[in-house]
């Protein structure tokens, strides 16, 4: 019998029931055999995150590791930032690590940034490749770390950091990052982060330099002053398809449109409340196939 898979999800386990099970989970008849561990919406708190940190030099062969909503600190968070660097150089196999809704802040992130920066796909296993940050106490100066290791790291496909407080400083520095030729990212969610209409037009201009980015997730205020520089990003297309979605807050509708992009399929949720600015964005888009038919 070989341990695989675990899944505690919500099953009030807490700090000392968290310490346990990283202590048992780190036997060695599951070292070489479990591959995903789901302890979400489990308070486990910092000592529990710590416990489980240690554990991962021991489970060489565990690729999944969900901690959300157990009211983890940057402690917690640093100790796992610690972990993946020893990781690296012994068992480099986790690829998504999930830490969403926790009360991680700067400090927190910094950490794993620090570790990201090191992790290259020329590794032996590679490195992390899901990172969920989502709903965390994340501010700018967190968010330019992060920034910092994804101009380095080319092993990180998705980054998950909506609903935080990262703010223009934070999303201009995500978007400098996106025009590195080390940056290797897929996916990138920013919603909920409070997008100004220069972090989006930041991030509009990103779009145009970079080439792996295939899924994009944008709440922002769509106005005809900044459209033009999104419909420029992508003024070489002309299959642009839109259509209107739920927003997933409820609060708001979006606008949702995918487009081929570098040869790869794009989606942009630009959230819009304004009638005139989904008009502004929509004449622009009747422009833009008003100039390639005229070419």
């Amino acid at each position: 019998f070989f341990l695989q898979r675990f899944d505690a999800y919500n099953n009030d386990v807490k700090c000392r029931g968290a310490i346990a099970l990283a202590n048992a989970l780190s036997n060695q008849q599951f070292q070489t055999s479990l591959q995903r561990v789901n302890l979400g919406r489990n308070w486990i708190g910092n000592d529990g995150a710590i416990a489980f940190a240690n554990a991962l030099q021991h489970l060489s062969s565990l690729t999944h590791l969900n901690l959300d909503f157990n009211n983890i600190g940057d402690a917690g968070a640093i100790a796992m930032g610690n972990a993946l660097l020893v990781k690296r150089k012994s068992h480099p196999s986790l690829k998504y690590l999930c830490l969403s809704s926790n009360s991680i802040g700067n400090h927190g992130v910094t950490a794993i940034a620090r570790a990201l920066q090191q992790q290259q796909q020329d590794d032996a296993g590679g490195g992390l490749e899901f990172l969920a940050l989502a709903y965390t106490k994340i501010t700018g100066k967190g968010a330019i770390a992060m920034a910092k290791a994804l101009e380095q790291n080319t092993c990180l496909a998705s980054l998950e950091l909506d609903h935080t407080e990262i703010g223009t400083v934070g999303i201009k520095a995500i978007a400098n990052a996106l025009q590195t030729k080390n940056c290797t990212l897929k996916s990138l969610v920013l919603e909920g982060c409070r997008i100004s209409n220069a972090s989006a037009l930041a991030m509009a201009r990103a779009m145009k330099f970079n080439s792996s980015l295939q899924h994009l997730v944008l709440s922002c205020v769509v106005t005809p002053a900044n459209a033009d520089p999104w419909m420029h990003a992508i003024s070489f297309n002309v299959g642009l398809l839109w259509e209107t979605t739920e927003a997933r807050t409820r609060a708001r509708r979006q606008l949702c449109f995918s487009m081929p992009l570098w040869h790869q399929s794009t989606l942009f949720c630009l959230g819009s409340s304004q009638a005139e600015a989904m008009r502004g964005l929509f004449e622009s888009h009747e422009r833009l196939e008003q100039n390639v038919m005229q070419q």
